[in-house]
């Protein structure tokens, strides 16, 4: 039968404004990282590493960044770059191959999964995630690596499980951070 409770409690209006306002303060953040981490796979898959300003500026303001906040974003956008051209293993991970594919898509189980870029190299199929994580203050390198290792680990291990019922040749994963110019292997 329906009864009537006593009392239901509710947060004051203004607890519930401030947050739905830190909540979707959170959402759009999480949003704009994702779109701004999109972009860079872009320059990564279009291997432009060496974009104008105006194409930078351009590009972030068509993902909605604020006028304001522009330049502040077109200088991390050319420090990853920047980054990942000075990194010791860019002619490796970027060498041009005919096994190369960049934002390889796969279905399973009616899901369709994008994997940045694999290849293959003395045999062994190469699957990298580009990630544009950054340390967090008082984070250590190794630190960050563990972090970045912990996050992701499952996602690669899915990705790798996954390519094995398609590929023969033994599967390594790694993260690409350019914000730390590290290769990151997950096992």
């Amino acid at each position: 039968p329906l009864q009537r409770l006593k009392q239901i409690i509710t947060p004051s209006v203004k607890e519930q404004e401030s947050g739905e306002t830190l909540e979707y303060q959170q959402n759009f953040e999480r949003l704009f990282k994702s779109l701004l981490g999109t972009l860079i796979h872009q320059y990564y898959e279009q291997g432009l590493f060496d974009p104008s300003a105006d194409n930078i500026k351009a590009r972030l303001l068509e993902i909605g960044t604020s006028a304001d906040e522009v330049d502040y974003w077109q200088n991390f956008v050319l420090r990853l770059l920047n980054n990942t051209k000075a990194d010791p293993q860019f002619e490796w991970l970027f060498k041009d191959r005919t096994s190369t594919l960049v934002e390889a898509e796969f279905i399973v189980d009616e899901r369709i999964i994008a994997i940045d870029r694999l290849f293959i190299e003395d045999d062994i199929l190469w699957v990298i995630d580009f990630k544009t994580a950054e340390l967090l203050d008082d984070e250590s390198l190794d630190q960050f690596v563990r972090r970045q290792q912990a996050q992701h680990a499952k996602q690669l291990l899915f990705y790798q499980e996954t390519l094995s019922k398609v590929y023969d040749n033994p599967i390594k994963c790694a993260l690409y951070c350019p914000t730390v110019s590290q290769l990151i292997e997950i096992s």
